[in-house]
């Protein structure tokens, strides 16, 4: 095995893309391409790739591989094995010694071809970690690679907290490039002045807060026709007010929908939701 770094990168890089984890590769390729001591490797799906990410892909140590030919013959996606034993065909050639998994969250294949390398295997949480579910999570993920990267704390304790990752996680900072340019100056808002500050998130909706919200209108058209009835009845909201037994089974009742609303797998976002119905109420 050679004393030289020379990583095989993973990554999805077809169609297009051009986000902050296609810069940040090209970037560390490119990077890559001025240290010595350091090699880049990739074998990728390359159909339609970005202009920029394939200028940048001039700067590998060799040129960029088709993970769908071999030998100019087509490699099938199906089975997965075959396209992996192509990439195990070109690592043991390139003389891998390290395998970095971008983003591919919840793939062990690169971490088990670079144990078969007898070299480190490192995944770079680039996002994937915040998404509700994922669907083809392997359970050996949580302590299948030899370094784990995130590019913030909260992306580190996600891996850590929400999904039980027992590997060392790193935090990788900065992991955002301001594009600032060299003349720019840090600005301070004047004295006294209040700081606004604005979030970009994805927004999705929340079935449970729809329902919630319903719930809650139904409940409320129902105090207000009880309290009509009260004050044409004796003049006061008080004679339609429900007898002791039974508030205590309407309150029994919203405790045991709320704890089964809680208890529900689906409900991770009702948390914020019952926040938010207890704040309307």
């Amino acid at each position: 095995m050679s004393d030289e770094l020379r990583i095989l990168h993973q990554i999805v890089l077809r169609n297009g893309a051009w986000g902050g984890m296609e810069k940040h590769f090209a970037a560390f390729v490119r990077d890559g391409q001025k240290r010595s001591g350091v090699s880049n490797f990739l074998v990728e799906n390359l159909r339609r790739v970005a202009p920029e990410v394939g200028a940048a892909l001039a700067c590998l140590s060799q040129p960029a591989r088709e993970l769908r030919r071999w030998h100019g013959l087509p490699v099938p996606k199906w089975p997965v094995a075959a396209r992996q034993v192509h990439r195990a065909s070109l690592a043991r050639r390139w003389d891998i010694n390290c395998v970095l998994n971008w983003n591919l969250f919840g793939d062990t294949a690169p971490a088990r071809l670079a144990e078969r390398r007898r070299g480190l295997s490192v995944y770079w949480e680039r996002g994937a970690a915040w998404y509700e579910s994922a669907p083809d999570f392997d359970p050996a993920f949580i302590d299948a690679y030899g370094l784990y990267l995130a590019n913030s704390e909260a992306s580190r304790q996600m891996l850590l907290q929400r999904w039980g990752v027992r590997g060392e996680v790193q935090v990788c900072a900065p992991g955002v490039v301001f594009g600032g340019g060299p003349g720019a100056m840090a600005r301070s808002p004047p004295e006294g002045r209040a700081v606004r500050l604005g979030f970009a998130a994805r927004l999705r909706g929340w079935r449970e807060l729809v329902e919630a919200s319903i719930a809650l209108g139904a409940e409320r058209a129902a105090l207000e026709r009880d309290r009509r009835r009260g004050v044409r009845r004796g003049g006061s909201a008080a004679a339609a007010a429900p007898p002791p037994r039974a508030r205590a089974r309407r309150e029994q009742d919203h405790t045991h929908n709320s704890s089964q609303a809680v208890q529900n797998p689906r409900g991770r976002s009702l948390t914020a939701c019952l926040a938010i119905v207890t704040h309307l109420q």
